[in-house]
Order: C-alpha cells, then structure tokens, then sequence
C-alpha cells in the first residue's frame, strides 16, 4: 500500500508541472514552469524569483522519489520520507506564493500538487504504520 502512495505523490507532483496554478489571473493560462520562465525574463514580478527555482526542484524530486518506489529497507524509507518532505514544503510555499493560500484561486495544478502532498503524508503514515506492526 504505501508503495502505490509514494507513486501517487510522485505522479501527482509530477503531472501538477504541467497545468496552471491559478483559476485567475495572468496565471490562469500559464504552468509553473512557463511562470517561473516569465519571472525569470521579468514579466512577472508579482512571483518571487526564489519561486522559480522551486519550481524545478519539485519535478527532480518527484523523478527521485519516483525510482525509490520499489526499493525496500530502511535506509530507503528514509530518503523517501525526506524527500516528500522537502517536496510537500516546497510545493507549500509555491501554493502560497501563487495563490495566497485562497482555495478559491486554486487552478488544476494547485490541487493536483495539494493531492500529491496528502498522498505522501498517507504513504508516510502507513509505512510506519506497517513497520511497526512488523
């Protein structure tokens, strides 16, 4: 079970890239990366520049997390409980930053990358729930 949750973020985290963030907006139409692409140029200075790092980091952690997936033992337990921690907090202030955490501004991508967060703490609670019941 926890390996079909830690997929679900990382496909999730991986998908939101390629949708808009906002439903409104000069956002609305445009995926994180074309944000963070017009940030970068200028465009947009409303976006923060650290939010256009960001936002090609959660991608490389998802892949990371991704190819984990199948691996076992504890060591990998770890690396994927810290990636999909630093992966849900980035995505947090990304959430933040684009939409000033009003549910109402969320677009597809915001609520696929909320999704992916809630599939990781899923799949993080039930692998301890399942290694401690070993």
């Amino acid at each position: 079970m926890p390996a079909v949750l830690w997929a679900a973020a990382s496909g999730a985290w991986l998908g939101q890239v390629f949708l808009p963030w906002t439903s409104r907006g000069p956002l609305s139409r445009a995926t994180p990366l074309e944000a963070g692409a017009l940030r970068h140029d200028g465009v947009l200075g409303s976006v923060p520049a650290s939010v256009g790092w960001l936002i090609v980091l959660v991608p490389a952690v998802a892949a990371i997390l991704l190819v984990t997936v199948p691996l076992s033992g504890r060591a990998w337990r770890v690396l994927r409980s810290v990636l999909a921690g630093i992966a849900s907090a980035i995505l947090l202030v990304i959430l933040a930053s684009l939409t000033r955490a009003e549910p109402d501004r969320f677009g597809p991508g915001a609520w696929l990358a909320l999704a992916g967060v809630l599939l990781a703490v899923g799949a993080f609670a039930s692998s301890v729930v399942i290694k401690e019941n070993r």
